[in-house]
């Protein structure tokens, strides 16, 4: 998991009268929770990514459709998981929003699972789509 739940716990709790709207970070810092978390709680996040042409963009379709570009197509993003679990995704977000739970504490549980969490897939499935508009800006 490394430093990207950190990430977070800084942007929600520096203690300090600066309201932050934009995170640069590097690619330690990144992760696709990170990515939806960010956006969910209203901060432009922009890392840099190393090994940038690595990355694959995520689709809402078949590769097939991408025409040209299907070289750069990952795997499509679970939409259907994101629809399923929007309602805990929300909810997720707005205890971090509290200061209910920390992020990093939430994510580390989240990622501790033996067997992947729904709403953790969820939620990396919704950071995927954002990090894909991300990459595609």
């Amino acid at each position: 998991m490394g430093e990207a739940p950190h990430v977070l716990d800084g942007l929600l709790h520096h203690r300090t009268t600066l309201a932050i709207k934009e995170h640069f970070t590097d690619t330690g810092g990144a992760s696709d929770h990170v990515f939806a978390l960010c956006h969910l709680l209203g901060f432009r996040f922009v890392p840099r990514l190393r090994d940038f042409q690595d990355y694959r963009l995520g689709i809402v379709e078949k590769a097939d459709r991408y025409k040209g570009i299907e070289a750069l197509c990952g795997r499509p993003i679970r939409l259907d998981i994101i629809r399923e679990y929007w309602g805990e995704i929300i909810r997720l977000a707005a205890s971090i929003k509290a200061g209910t739970v920390a992020p990093s504490v939430i994510l580390k549980k989240l990622a501790s699972f033996p067997r992947q969490n729904q709403l953790d897939l969820a939620l990396s499935e919704l950071g995927r789509f954002e990090r894909t508009l991300f990459m595609l800006d």
